[in-house]
């Protein structure tokens, strides 16, 4: 057995056995018809022939992120830019010349030091360099090398090729129609696609839970004196 029918076999085990228990389970058969009437968008699809049985966006966009991951690692696999980041920094560096850190840390979605350490490693292999901006000589804009343009000339139709391999199933149409919409969907949320966000607040309520208890006069004046001056 090939290990792709392996897959589906378990695949088609696990769903089955779900499916036979919320099928055996009024309570949670009735709840699955509330949550369906409530959000008509939600597919709960209870069946053997699929691997993303609950069809709701956080599990889509999960599955979508592996997939794109492995295509993104397998078309950068043996290139000068393996790392998908330093692919990205870089293909944005030369589409956009004269980009600053702060800006590029912005538009990839990272934070500065990472990006500060991505654009050193671009610049020890050549392909980008640093240079003191003309507005601001704090701060440094960035420029594809002659040779990190021409990788990134040589890399680009392959990672298209690629995408579009992913989206083979669609019609162009379609696939038009998509990206507009996840460009929609990542715009209108941009407060939740800052880095580190969500994570930040788990480990900020951890440190709460595990700081010794300070007496009420000591929290309220630290409180008062971290809290703006009103306008």
């Amino acid at each position: 057995m090939t290990r792709s029918a392996a897959t589906s076999v378990r695949t088609a085990r696990a769903v089955g056995q779900y499916s036979d228990r919320v099928a055996s389970d009024d309570q949670d058969s009735d709840q699955i018809a509330r949550l369906t009437a409530q959000y008509p968008w939600a597919k709960f699809m209870l069946s053997r022939n699929t691997i993303i049985p609950h069809r709701v966006p956080f599990v889509l966009a999960r599955r979508f992120q592996q997939i794109c991951g492995t295509a993104l690692a397998e078309t950068l696999a043996d290139q000068e830019v393996s790392a998908p980041l330093r692919y990205h920094a870089l293909s944005l560096v030369d589409d956009f010349p004269g980009i600053d850190q702060r800006h590029l840390a912005l538009v990839m979605g990272i934070d500065r030091t990472n990006v500060g350490q991505v654009v050193d490693e671009l610049e020890a292999q050549g392909l980008l360099e640093r240079r003191v901006s003309g507005t601001d000589r704090r701060a440094r804009e960035l420029r594809a090398t002659a040779r990190g343009r021409e990788l990134h000339r040589r890399l680009q139709p392959k990672m298209l090729a690629a995408q579009a391999r992913t989206l083979a199933v669609l019609t162009p149409g379609e696939r038009v129609l998509l990206l507009n919409l996840l460009a929609r969907v990542v715009e209108a949320n941009e407060a939740l696609a800052r880095p580190g966000a969500g994570r930040r607040k788990a480990k900020a309520r951890s440190a709460a839970r595990s700081a010794p208890a300070r007496s009420t006069t000591t929290a309220g004046a630290a409180t008062a004196a971290a809290a703006p001056a009103a306008p």
